[in-house]
């Protein structure tokens, strides 16, 4: 694994590249990735922006809980990835995200609706979603009521 940080206007900007698992930030920001234990201790919760698009990454690269302290992460890109499922409330407590891409993956319905519920509870407004493409599922139920409450607080959303 190789890691780049750089600090740009204010907020550290982090690359990893060759790297097997979506990084998760624990307490007191130390990044632990996959089961080896390499850890990139910095302080990153003022990270801002993480790009993992097009990396093949999986549903078991994603588990609950794991963007919970990126509380000022804005722009995330999970994009071109061959994810189906997401758990459940995967961002609520990213109440700065206003640029998430996930599209062109394989997301069923019920994980599409996931992500409309959990950037409800986030409660960022002005942000833009991109959930289209790939074989992407349109959203359902509750999850249209969603993409309406997104819109009227700013969101464009572009789905299936």
């Amino acid at each position: 694994m190789r890691t780049t940080v750089a600090k740009v206007a204010g907020a550290f900007n982090l690359t990893i590249s060759d790297v097997g698992k979506i990084p998760v930030i624990t307490d007191r920001g130390t990044i632990g990735v996959g089961s080896s234990g390499s850890t990139v201790s910095l302080w990153l919760k003022a990270q801002t922006i993480l790009d993992f698009s097009n990396k093949t990454f999986v549903d078991a690269d994603l588990t609950a809980g794991m963007f919970d302290q990126y509380v000022n992460l804005v722009h995330l890109d999970l994009s071109y990835n061959s994810f189906t499922t997401i758990p459940a409330c995967l961002f609520d407590k990213c109440v700065s995200l206003i640029d998430l891409a996930i599209n062109n993956c394989a997301l069923t319905a019920a994980a599409v609706n996931r992500v409309l519920a959990s950037l409800v509870v986030a409660a960022a407004a002005n942000g833009t979603l991109l959930i289209n493409g790939g074989t992407n599922a349109a959203p359902t139920g509750q999850g249209i009521l969603n993409v309406a409450i997104l819109k009227s607080s700013g969101w464009t959303v572009t789905k299936t």
